[in-house]
């Protein structure tokens, strides 16, 4: 047994396997019912044949991309495989847990008119 074993599994049990109802959420409706099972399954024994987890920084997305990789690869290997399917795989989004641009500038805004009103509170 891998010295790694039980501290992967534990980061799989924290980090990827309570994302498992959002991904197949997701691969409803992308792909058939019947092979979601298998894509779910491809992807954790991907995760947990990973050497190292340390350059994941968002679990979640990571993920949602290797489940995305699965299905492209899946779709690639079909013996026929509609056009319209493949380019529909191509373009997924992955959902991303990180905020979208106009997010960030409505953020960045707002610590901006924070920053003003603290520098015209009175001095202690």
């Amino acid at each position: 047994m891998s010295s790694r074993l039980p501290s992967r599994i534990a980061w799989l049990a924290k980090e990827i396997i309570p994302h498992e109802p959002d991904l197949r959420r997701w691969l409803r409706g992308r792909i058939s019912a019947s092979t979601i099972d298998d894509v779910v399954q491809e992807s954790y024994a991907i995760l947990a044949a990973l050497h190292t987890v340390e350059h994941i920084l968002t679990p979640r997305t990571y993920l949602f991309s290797v489940a995305k990789s699965v299905m492209l690869k899946a779709v690639r290997n079909a013996p026929v495989v509609e056009m319209d399917r493949f380019a529909e795989a191509e373009s997924l989004q992955v959902p991303c847990d990180l905020p979208d641009p106009e997010t960030i500038v409505a953020d960045r805004q707002e610590l901006g008119r924070l920053a003003s009103l603290i520098e015209e509170l009175p001095p202690k």
